[in-house]
């Protein structure tokens, strides 16, 4: 089982969840109803770094939860999908190696 600051509980208490809506569907494990409503944010705000942010991080969550479920394909697309936000983070590389 993987477990980083992405985990649901870290994404609870940080920033990522700057509405009560986002929190609420994060800490419910919606993570993929928070990632459309984030990319909805981030097209609207792309020099928003708190949405680009989190956004990402929703993303490593989201992979996570599909690792620990044993679905690599899908935990890969989603890493990968943070990994475009932030090519420089090596912790989501070595996270997407992991699934691969």
């Amino acid at each position: 089982m993987i477990t980083t600051r992405a985990d649901a509980e870290t994404i609870e208490k940080s920033s990522i969840a700057d509405s009560g809506y986002d929190r609420e569907l994060i800490k419910r494990g919606e993570y993929e109803n928070a990632i459309e409503k984030l990319r909805r944010d981030y097209s609207l705000f792309p020099l928003n770094q708190n949405v680009k942010r989190n956004l990402a991080e929703t993303y490593i969550a989201y992979g996570i939860q599909y690792f620990n479920q044993k679905q690599y394909e899908q935990a890969d697309v989603n890493i990968s999908k943070a990994i475009e936000l932030y090519p420089e983070e090596a912790t989501y590389a070595v996270l997407r190696g992991i699934c691969n």
